[in-house]
């Protein structure tokens, strides 16, 4: 519910929990994606580097997919998470993918 920017009270009423937890709960998720997002962003500056004919052995389904196979993700799971860093680049001029 936060990651879909639900308002904290609202998460309170319905999960029937403190503001204050939810709150943790809140920087928990933030640090973790940021964890995500630079992991992903530095384990696919090594992917670019490796020669085509080498990365082939990674898979034919390309770069993308082997980040998602590497973190663990389902490709389309990965894919919302590419869409959230570009967003988050677009309003505060992170890097992203």
């Amino acid at each position: 519910m936060a990651i879909l920017c639900v308002e904290d009270e609202i998460i309170s009423r319905v999960l029937d929990m403190p503001i204050k937890r939810i709150e943790e709960l809140r920087n928990m998720n933030t640090a973790l994606s940021n964890k995500m997002k630079h992991f992903a962003i530095n384990l696919k500056k090594e992917l670019e580097a490796i020669p085509k004919d080498e990365l082939m052995l990674i898979g034919a389904d390309g770069i993308d997919d082997a980040i998602s196979k590497t973190i663990g993700m389902d490709i389309e799971v990965y894919d919302e998470m590419l869409k959230m860093f570009r967003y988050n680049n677009a309003i505060f001029g992170e890097p992203i993918l």
